[in-house]
């Protein structure tokens, strides 16, 4: 079944968002095997709680993705690989908690009202 992810950037996250979402970054060391055929990918990822893991646990390839901010659903896109991995979440963004990590394709920007 496919299912449709909101997911919110906040304020203080957007700076990131734009470093490896809206512009594709270098794929980690610590990637899947499979991810690390690809010289770079656009990547996004969550911090662990309940229902965000459930989210995760949920997400199949080709989902579609809508982010949002202020107001605003600012990008659009489809999950591709997901896979929990704290140490991608550490290089990418400094941040362990970052453990639930996904690829996003067909990114493209958008600009929806609430």
């Amino acid at each position: 079944m496919t299912r449709l992810y909101i997911v919110p950037v906040g304020d203080d996250w957007i700076q990131r968002f734009n470093d490896t979402v809206a512009s594709p970054v270098a794929v980690p060391a610590e990637a899947p095997d499979d991810l690390q055929k690809q010289n770079e990918a656009r990547i996004w990822g969550t911090t662990d709680g309940n229902q965000k893991r459930t989210f995760f646990e949920e997400m199949e390839s080709g989902d579609p993705l809508l982010f949002y901010n202020s107001g605003e659903f600012f990008a659009a896109g489809r999950v591709g690989t997901a896979f929990e991995n704290p140490s991608v979440g550490d290089t990418l963004w400094g941040n362990l908690d970052s453990r639930f990590i996904y690829t996003v394709t067909d990114y493209q920007e958008i600009s929806v009202e609430r």
